[in-house]
């Protein structure tokens, strides 16, 4: 579901900057992907293709007793109710018994078709809508700030950022006694600068199973990214404490049903592996797997995504395509365990702060008294991306870890230096820097910190 306004309906397409009257919709099919430069657009609506004939035999009767209240295709003529189901657009709207407007008489609804969309930035919240096909649609240009959320700069969507686009189609009629109900996903790529006036949209994996292509999803530390995976329970860094349940969630990029693959290894070397396929729309959680942390410590979580089924272009042949998170270190991420009566430690900063310009940014830690040597774990990401990772050393029972957003930006392209609210260098994005050691006590400690835009927060533990 979801489809183009053109004459000549096409999945695939390839064009330069559209007029300003006209934006790209979302992609036809589940797992397809929509790249687009700094001057385009975007915008949500959301029909649905009755394969089995049902749902659509039901809407044509309404359309001819003139009960059927669609008017959301704007285009020019606009096309008849025949014209759209040829092209598996079916319009999703309401019917009442009378051909009273369903809008002045909702008692007399006797059809009920409507649609949601989410499109979901990681950390921002883009639009959200639920609606029929006379409501219109919504769109958005990417230098919008999605109403000055927390992580937004006064730039917009950087080259490198992405989105989920989600939809959900609804169909209910109790005179012919059909109902039917659809699920969508597709991507959102943001191009480089060098791109701003393209739009793409094609299936993914660079027409490895013969379906058109141009390139890859992005372009990160030197390799081509095919695909990913967006964890959303525990995340690069996540400090838990003993008896905790661990548990993994994620969302593939392309959406679809790839099959997961989750080792955690803790201290020791003692592993937990956790599989499963994500659902029609890619999204992976199944909640028996989850299990108790006991063992304070460092747990390596490697996550690989295999993309062994159909896209939209067809079957996939072997070697599948594979993802893992994006930045990932030892092909995924660490999580960090404390025992959960473990003292917090002692205070190295102060619990709110502000950075001047673009940093560096340097965060301190002090160890608990007698902690005058050892080694620091240490882990800085942003919603969807791990930015660095690695160790360094107490020194004199201090250490500090450099969180640098002009370095790290030569490599992540979507972290914003540009400001919050004003053009000038500043920090926007949520960030989260998180630390573990152990003490000369044997006690296993961390520390957590958030950079809010140029706000850094120490909460107490």
């Amino acid at each position: 579901m979801a489809g183009t306004r053109s004459t000549s309906a096409r999945q695939w397409f390839s064009t330069g900057i559209f007029p300003r009257s006209a934006h790209a919709f979302l992609p036809w099919a589940t797992g397809d992907v929509l790249w687009q430069g700094e001057s385009e657009a975007a915008r949500v609506q959301i029909t649905a293709e009755d394969t089995d004939g049902p749902i659509e035999a039901a809407m044509a009767d309404w359309v001819a007793q003139g009960n059927y209240f669609s008017k959301g295709d704007e285009s020019s003529p606009p096309p008849s109710f025949a014209d759209r189901a040829a092209k598996g657009e079916l319009p999703l709207a309401f019917s009442t018994s009378t051909g009273t407007n369903p809008a002045e008489e909702p008692a007399d609804i006797v059809a009920a078709g409507y649609w949601y969309a989410g499109i979901e930035r990681p950390g921002e919240r883009v639009r959200e809508i639920i609606s029929d096909d006379d409501n219109g649609t919504a769109y958005w240009r990417f230098g919008e700030l999605y109403g000055l959320q927390p992580g937004m700069g006064v730039a917009g969507d950087q080259p490198g950022d992405f989105k989920f686009q989600f939809g959900g189609a609804v169909y209910r009629d109790a005179v012919h006694a059909v109902q039917g109900y659809g699920i969508y996903a597709s991507l959102w790529m943001h191009l480089p600068d060098d791109e701003a006036t393209e739009t793409y949209v094609f299936p993914p994996f660079e027409g490895a199973n013969g379906g058109p292509f141009d390139g890859p999803l992005l372009t990160l530390q030197g390799q081509s990214i095919d695909a990913f995976v967006v964890p959303l329970a525990v995340r690069p860094g996540t400090v838990l404490e003993t008896g905790d349940a661990f548990s993994f969630a994620a969302q593939l990029a392309p959406t679809l049903p790839g099959a997961m693959s989750v080792v955690v290894t803790g201290p020791g070397g003692a592993t937990h592996t956790i599989t499963g396929r994500a659902n029609a729309v890619g999204y992976f959680y199944d909640p028996a797997q989850d299990f108790t942390v006991v063992a304070p410590g460092v747990y390596h979580v490697a996550v690989t995504a295999t993309f062994d089924g159909p896209t939209s272009a067809g079957p996939m042949p072997a070697p599948y395509p594979t993802g893992t998170i994006l930045g990932a270190v030892g092909g995924g991420f660490d999580v960090y365990v404390v025992a959960n009566d473990t003292p917090s430690l002692p205070a190295a900063m102060l619990p709110w702060s502000i950075v001047d310009g673009n940093g560096p940014v340097n965060l301190t830690l002090h160890a608990p008294p007698g902690t005058d040597n050892g080694t620091v774990s240490y882990t800085i990401a942003m919603p969807g991306y791990l930015l660095t990772a690695g160790t360094t050393a107490l020194d004199h029972g201090s250490a500090t870890i450099v969180y640098d957003p002009v370095t790290l930006s030569q490599t992540f392209p979507n972290i914003d230096v540009g400001g919050r609210v004003a053009d000038a260098p500043g920090l926007a994005d949520t960030v989260w820097a998180s630390v573990t050691f152990e003490g000369a006590d044997g006690r296993v400690y961390a520390d957590h910190v958030t950079l809010q835009g140029p706000d850094v927060y120490r909460p107490a533990r």
